[in-house]
Parts: structure tokens; C-alpha cells; sequence
């Protein structure tokens, strides 16, 4: 859905994931989940939803974010609210 330029839904479905399933860790890791949301606020621009995702997933992951938000290209370049 992010790649057919339905984000507003993809990011819909993504919560849903994250409230709804009690052990997600089984399917899929939040972390990913979390991920492709913050992957498409970047894309928008929309710099403080990302930063907002980004301190809701530490919140909730309690991973190293930079095993889920690579620098570099792939995501966005070096920004100040990946650093832990």
C-alpha cells in the first residue's frame, strides 16, 4: 500500500497490527512494523510524525532502533532524532 501511494491506509493497517494482536512478536517484529511507518513519514517529509514514531517505537520495541532505521540512503540521511 506505501508503494501504490496509499500510505494514509498502510499506516491505518500498521496501527491496527500494533493495538490489535496481543503477541505480534510471533508474526512480525514491531520493530518493522514501526519501521515502514516512519519509512513513509520521511518520504512525506513530515520530520516531527517521524521523530513522533521514532520515540513511540523506543518506547515500545525497547530495541537498538538502528538495527530497524539504517542510515544512509535506504531510509534518510543522518538526522539528529535517530541518535538514542
Amino acid at each position: 500500500m506505501f508503494e501504490r501511494g496509499d500510505g494514509d491506509t498502510a499506516v491505518t493497517q500498521c496501527r491496527q497490527l500494533l493495538n490489535s494482536i496481543q503477541d505480534i512478536e510471533v508474526a512480525v517484529r514491531r520493530g518493522d512494523i514501526y519501521c515502514l511507518m516512519v519509512a513513509h513519514a520521511a518520504k512525506q517529509r513530515d520530520w516531527p510524525g517521524a521523530a513522533a514514531l521514532i520515540e513511540e517505537m523506543k518506547r515500545h520495541t525497547g530495541d537498538n532502533i538502528a538495527f530497524y532505521l539504517p542510515q544512509g540512503e535506504y531510509l534518510f540521511p543522518k538526522t539528529p532524532f535517530l541518535r538514542s
